[in-house]
C-alpha cells in the first residue's frame, strides 16, 4: 500500500501537535538568560512582568529558539517564529497605520464591491508582501504544496457585497 501523502495543513498540524507540549513546558531561567536582572536584586520568583520582563531584549533568546538543531529540525517548529513576529506588533501605532495604509492600497477611493472578508485578506497579503516573497524564494516546495492544496472551486460571487442586504 502506497504511503498517504499529507496536505501541508495536515503536516503543519502534526508538527504543531508534537511541538506545542515542549513550547508550553518551556521553563526559562530568566536570571541565566538575562544576568542584568541579578544586578537589580531579582530572583526567579520575584519578577514583575511589566517592570522586569517587558524591557528585556528577547531577540537573542528567540533567535536560539528559531535556530535548527543538528539535522535541521526545529525544536519548537514554527511557534517561536510566530511569537517573534507577534511580539509587540499590535501594541504599536505604526502597526495600525500599516493596516490602514495597506487597506487604502487594496480598496479604491470611495467604495468597493468586495465584502469584508476578502478585503481583509487582500490587506493582510499586502501587509506581508515582503515576507511572502521571502517565503516563496526560500521555501518553494512548501509554497507549491500549499498552492496545490487550495480549493480553487471557491464561488467568486461570494466575495462580493450582497447588494440586497
Amino acid at each position: 500500500m502506497a504511503p498517504v501523502e499529507l496536505t501541508i495543513e495536515e503536516e503543519l498540524s502534526n508538527e504543531f501537535d508534537t511541538v506545542i507540549e515542549a513550547w508550553l513546558a518551556l521553563n526559562i531561567n530568566w536570571l541565566v538568560e538575562f544576568p542584568e536582572l541579578k544586578k537589580l536584586g531579582k530572583t526567579n520568583d520575584m519578577f514583575d512582568l511589566l517592570h522586569d520582563l517587558l524591557p528585556l531584549d528577547l531577540g537573542p533568546l528567540y533567535k536560539r529558539f528559531c535556530t535548527p538543531l543538528a539535522g535541521g529540525k526545529l525544536m519548537y517548529g514554527l511557534l517561536p517564529f510566530m511569537a517573534l513576529a507577534h511580539l509587540g506588533s499590535d501594541l504599536a501605532a505604526s502597526y495600525v497605520e500599516r493596516v490602514n495604509s495597506a487597506a487604502k492600497d487594496c480598496m479604491p477611493e470611495g467604495s468597493t464591491l468586495l465584502a469584508d472578508l476578502p478585503l481583509e485578506m487582500f490587506t493582510i497579503l499586502r501587509m506581508n508582501a515582503e515576507f511572502i516573497e521571502y517565503f516563496e524564494t526560500n521555501h518553494p516546495i512548501v509554497v507549491a504544496r500549499f498552492i496545490q492544496d487550495i480549493d480553487m472551486s471557491m464561488d467568486m460571487k461570494a466575495l462580493l457585497v450582497n447588494e440586497d442586504e
